[in-house]
Formats: structure tokens, sequence, C-alpha cells
């Protein structure tokens, strides 16, 4: 898997043609009018001055391309939407959306067949049909869901027991509720048989001899993709077909300001702060997105998107439905160098999503309300079909792939820091939502505390040196029962009707990971936990076990990228990692929290120990809530905090363009 392709082509544009400049006192029908102007023009920047944006009461939308949507900076630049939806009726803050709302409920073109033969990285696919098709548009790929369970990779969301099984396979149910059918195609929205979970979105890159963006395709012979497809499971006879919208958009971006939905009456239950949809190469970058209903940010049908350098704040309900960032199918996206604080989920996978890179993202006080001192973990793949997405470098408390709506595959933990102490209290009582945030009470978690948690049927994973768990939390190494609730991982087992999976242990790739159990300064280069010897239906997936114990720096930049502070090593987190800057609260006001100097520790009989061994560093977004955000140590706050990127963040925040030649091979 090339993660190295992950995000806007290119990296982040930094525009400078300016084809409007907006003041505080422009409508929603005025910024549309402006951005539409732009998109007509051939793109650039829409400026929003600063100030409060009080008569914008629906928002934005951009439906063109090559368009900016750039404020002051997210203190200054302030919308607070109030009513309408935004684009093209998805309920939303403000977003980048095609004009045909292109989605599994309301297919613009297709679906057709796909034929011929494909293997794992093939890029020519042949169509049934192309009404619409035209090179330089991308295409949503997908399959039917599995029908029998090989005891290899099994694309399923069945909630109910399926015939056919092949040892080491099982009968499922593979899930508690079955598919959320809004991201992938099913027969029915009330049943999650006949879907088609697996996606990926691809760009077609030629038809009928013809490379030349914008020719509109004749034949569905012989067409070019990009990039080729990722899984070695895609099969034309596993019902593989095509869709894709008539008018997508991309390299559109929104930048630099804050969007406050707390008073958007039109979102309801599902409205989120921004959406990206059916979008190429678009971005959310510099924001500070506060009190949304679902998401903060909802990425659907979106390719190589980016959101980065931005700060999440709350959620209008605190129990479920509530996430940070929320991809609806999405392939080779970045999530990099963003705060989440007091969202549930900060990055909740609820449809399909390959090839993407989860990067130095940090999270700190998960505020669930659903049930006292429960331990909310901040990576969540809640549906089928997510499956070769790479997380480096963040800071967090932890990564679930739950039995709820589907099973993952072949995702990959590299170089994390999963502990209590980058969550080290949880709500304990108050009245809930949003409106009971700022009288919450917190007390240290006491349930669900391991800091990976893998349930039945996610297989072939990879957890490769990280550093995972909390001294005197986390006191067994794998645990044996699913009511042990105090391991490092929590590997295989059911929850309500799907039974235990010993394959998700069998399957899993360890090596190199340090974890307070075995004991900091011994981290585990072990063999025996490699899948060298699988056989039969996973023999394919097999990996050799590593002739040393030398980790890149990343497996997805070649060097240091040009973002990363001067002042900052990289890598920062990992068994070769010895000098760490994150210290561990004891006593005073933020037992076991982190900070990155001794000072952040107050109260009586407050001190501070290095943590972890010293294998992490803190992470740039870490440090801008630390010490320019002034955040908390253990995350609770009255409310939001001030935030605003060009403060944190010594450089343009343009991301870099991917480096080439970078692999990674993912067994």
């Amino acid at each position: 898997m090339n993660w190295s392709n992950a995000g806007v082509p290119g990296g982040i544009p930094n525009r400078t043609t300016i084809c409007s400049s907006l003041t505080s006192t422009a409508t929603s029908s005025a910024i549309n009018a402006a951005i539409a102007s732009c998109a007509s023009a051939g793109g650039g920047v829409v400026s929003l001055g600063a100030g409060t944006y009080s008569n914008a009461t629906s928002g934005f939308c951009i439906t063109g391309n090559n368009v900016t949507v750039r404020g002051a900076g997210a203190n200054q630049t302030i919308l607070a939407p109030t009513s309408g939806s935004s684009c093209n009726g998805l309920p939303s803050s403000a977003g980048m959306s095609s004009s045909d709302d292109n989605y599994s409920g309301n297919i613009s073109n297709g679906p057709v067949a796909v034929s011929g033969t494909v293997t794992q990285g093939s890029t020519t696919i042949t169509l049934a049909s192309v009404p619409n098709l035209v090179v330089g548009n991308p295409i949503i790929l997908d399959q039917l869901d599995s029908t029998a369970d090989v005891g290899a990779v099994t694309v399923t969301q069945a909630d109910s027991a399926q015939s056919g099984a092949v040892s080491p396979g099982t009968n499922g149910p593979y899930s508690i509720k079955g598919s959320n059918t809004v991201g992938m195609r099913c027969a029915s929205a009330s049943s999650p048989a006949n879907c088609y979970s697996q996606e990926q979105i691809v760009t077609v890159t030629q038809c009928d001899g013809v490379t030349t963006v914008g020719h509109a395709c004749a034949s569905g012979s012989n067409i070019s993709i990009s990039p080729g497809l990722h899984m070695a499971n895609w099969s034309t006879s596993n019902g593989m077909s095509a869709w894709w919208a008539t008018h997508p958009i991309s390299m559109d971006g929104i930048e630099d300001m804050e969007i406050n939905s707390a008073n958007n009456t039109a979102l309801g239950t599902y409205g989120v702060g921004i959406i990206i949809d059916n979008c190429t190469g678009c971005w959310v970058k510099g924001v500070m997105s506060s009190t949304t209903e679902e998401s903060h940010v909802h990425l659907q049908y979106a390719l190589q998107a980016t959101v980065r350098d931005s700060y999440f704040f709350l959620t209008q309900n605190t129990v479920t439905i509530s996430y940070g960032i929320e991809p609806y199918s999405c392939s080779d996206c970045l999530f990099e160098n963003n705060i989440f604080h007091a969202v549930v989920a900060p990055v909740m996978f609820n449809s399909s999503t390959v090839g993407s890179v989860i990067g130095y993202n940090f999270a700190i006080n998960e505020y669930y309300t659903g049930s006292s001192v429960y331990n909310a973990l901040c990576f969540d793949e809640h549906s089928s079909g997510i499956s070769l997405n790479l997380f480096e470098g963040n800071i967090c408390n932890g990564h679930t792939p739950d039995a709820i709506h589907g099973v993952a595959d072949l995702n990959t933990d590299f170089r994390n820091y999963f502990s209590q102490n980058a969550n080290p209290v949880c709500y304990s009582s108050g009245t809930g939502g949003a409106a009971g945030y700022a009288t919450a009470t917190y007390a240290p978690c006491t349930s669900a505390m391991a800091p990976i948690q893998i349930y039945a049927y996610h297989r072939f994973y990879n957890l490769i040196g990280n550093v995972l768990g909390t001294t005197g939390i986390n006191t067994v190494y794998n645990a044996s029962s699913n009511n042990n609730n105090s391991p490092v991982l929590y590997l295989g087992f059911g929850n309500g009707s799907v039974p235990n999976d010993s394959a998700v242990g069998r399957t899993i790739m360890l090596w190199g990971n340090a974890d307070p159990v075995t004991g900091w300064s011994s981290p585990r280069f072990n063999s025996t936990e490699v899948p060298s010897g699988l056989t039969g239906t996973q023999a394919a997936y097999a990996n050799p076990v590593p002739t040393n114990n030398t980790l890149p720096a990343s497996f997805y930049y070649t060097s240091t990228p040009s973002w990363w502070p001067s002042s900052k090593p990289f890598p920062i987190i990992g068994p070769d990692i010895t000098t760490g800057n994150l210290l561990a609260c004891a006593g005073g006001n933020f037992p076991l929290a982190l900070v990155t100097n001794s000072s952040g520790c107050t109260g009586s009989g407050a001190s501070s120990a290095q943590a972890a061994g010293g294998h992490a560093y803190s992470n740039p977004a870490m440090d801008c809530y630390l010490n320019v955000m002034n955040g908390p140590p253990n995350g609770v706050t009255t409310g939001a905090l001030s935030f605003n990127r060009a403060s944190c963040y010594s450089s343009s925040g343009s991301a870099p363009a991917p480096p080439s030649g970078l692999t990674a091979t993912v067994h």
C-alpha cells in the first residue's frame, strides 16, 4: 500500500488570486454568489474578513471547482448558521458538494457492471456502459459482500448466521446491527443482505484512447484508472460495479475560520458541520468547528481529500452519532495534525474507506455521557469495507474496530501513543449533551480500559512500533476472556450475538510495540507474534518475520515533513525513542495527565515523571493544545478554547507535496 498518495494531489495549493473580499455583513446569498462567480472565472479565493457573520444564517456551499473560501483565522472569522441547509439539501453548516446529489440511494449514473479480469493493482477496467463519464472525473467501484466466511478477508455486515463457511471461517453473525446504508449500496435500507460494502474511488485517466481531461467517453472498453485497485479480493465475478456523479467537483477548500453549529436548527440528528461530497482533492484547513450534530467533517464519496491543522470541539449529542471526522466512503484521504477536544469519537469510519492516512492528531476528553466513567476510544472502524488505512503518530487513548455495523481488515497502527495518560478522566455525572458540558463532573475512567480493542472478524491488522497502555492501569498483556477490563490487547471477542473469532489474534502482526506489562524497557520484537505460518485460506496473507528490529521513521513520509517544527525530532514515538519529552503527572490537579513541562502538573502534592519509558514525544497538535491554546492537561474546560492555525504552526500550513517512490507492503 502506497500511503504517500493520500491527501490532496500535490498538496493543498496556497492560492493568491482573490476573486472577492467580503466583510462580516455578508449574507449567505452573497457568499454563495461570490463562490459561484469565482468558480466561473476559473477559481481563486473568496476572502471572508474578520468578524461574526450574523447575516450568513444558512452557511455556504461550494459547488464548482478550484475555489478556496478563506477566513482571517479561526478566532477572527466566525460563522454561526441558525437555519437552512447549505449544500444541495444535505444538512450542514458549510461544505463542498456536487450539484447532482449522487449517493447510494440516488445514483446519478449506473451502476454498470465491470467485466474482464482484475487483480490487486489493476489500472484498466471495462464498463458495460458509460453515460456521462468523462476523463478526469472520479468513479466509485464496489463489490457485492461476501456470502461465506472462508477465514480470510471477509467484507460483510451480516447480522444473522449465513451458510457456507469454510474452516477456519464461521457462519457469523458478523455484526450486531447490520448495514449503514448511506455510504454503500444495499438491496434494502432495512437489511444487510445483498450490500456492496467494498468500495474504492478512482479517477478515469483514459478512455477511447484519449487522455485529455474533459473528454466524454464513448466506449467502456479498456478504461484506465488511477490509482490501481488497492484490495487483493476484487473480482468481476463478485458483482463488481461502477457508478458516478455527473458533475463531481474538485480542488476546493475551506480555510481559517470558525464554524459554530450550536444553534443551527436545520441540522437535526444527522446534520454536520462541514460536508465534502462527490469531491476530489478537496480540503479543510485551519478550521475550528464547534458543537455540531452528527460530525464535524463528513466525507461522502471523497477522493484524496485532506483535513488538517484544525480544532474540533464538542457535539450536541454526546452519546451516539457524535463524531469528529466521519468518512462515509473515502479513498486515499489524509487526516493530519488535528486537535479533537470533547468529541466522543474523534475519527469514526462509517462506510468503506481505503488507502487513507490518519496522522499526527491529538485527542483529549472524549466526552461520552452514555454511562459513567466509560472510556470511549478515539479511533473506530464502525462499518464494513474499511481496509488498508494507516494510523501514524497519533496521541490519544486507543483504537477499536467494533462489531456494530460490519467488519474491517488490513489496517495498520504505526508509531502511535495509545494510553489513558492522553485521556486521564471520563465524564462521571451531569445532565449530558452539549448543554451539560460546562457543569459536568469527571472521575478516573474505569470501563473499557484496553487501548487496543479489535473485535471479532477484524483480521490481518498490523500493530508496529506503538506505545500501548498505562502504568498501573493495564496490568494484563492479552485478554483471555471478554470480561477482562485492563489488558493492553483485547482481540477477537464478540459483542452481543457476534461470536468470538480466534482468527483475529492468529492473523494480527505485532512488532516493536512497548507496553507497561512487558516493561517499557523491553519493547516486544517477538517472532511468535508475527503471522508467518498462516495456512489454508489465510496463507496468502502470511507475513515473514522481519530480519531486524529497525523501523522506518514513517510509512508515508520519506523524510521529515516540511511542515514539521525544526526543534522537534522525527519520528516522535516508538521503541527506538528513549528520551521523549512526555511527562505523566501524579497527584495534584491532573493525575495521569500528559504534559511537556513539569510546571503543567499543578496542585497540592503534584509531581511528574517521564511517561512510557521515554518512548514518546508530543506531536505538534498536542503542543498547540497545551502551549498555545493553554488547554488543561485533562481536557476539562467549561467551553471551547481559542484557536488560530497561524499561532500554532509556523509554516504556511500548505501540505507538502506527497513524496514519490515510497511503498509500504502490508500483509
